[in-house]
């Protein structure tokens, strides 16, 4: 997480949180991970990871 200073009253672009941003977008097309649905934070975190790593196997297999 990015914090931001409380001293800056303009629009900035905070850095890094593009990548959180992009992860999320990348999530968004496996349908069970835009609700939730899971009992447990660990089988969420289980279906975070197959999603990445379906993702990942498309990118390499490009």
């Amino acid at each position: 997480m990015v914090k931001r200073s409380e001293d800056v009253r303009e629009c900035k672009v905070l850095h890094r949180r593009w990548v959180l941003e992009r992860a999320f977008g990348c999530l968004m097309p496996h349908r069970r991970l835009v609700r939730a649905y899971e009992a447990t934070d660990s089988s969420a975190e289980g279906f975070v990871y197959l999603a990445m790593i379906g993702i990942q196997l498309c990118r390499l297999a490009k």
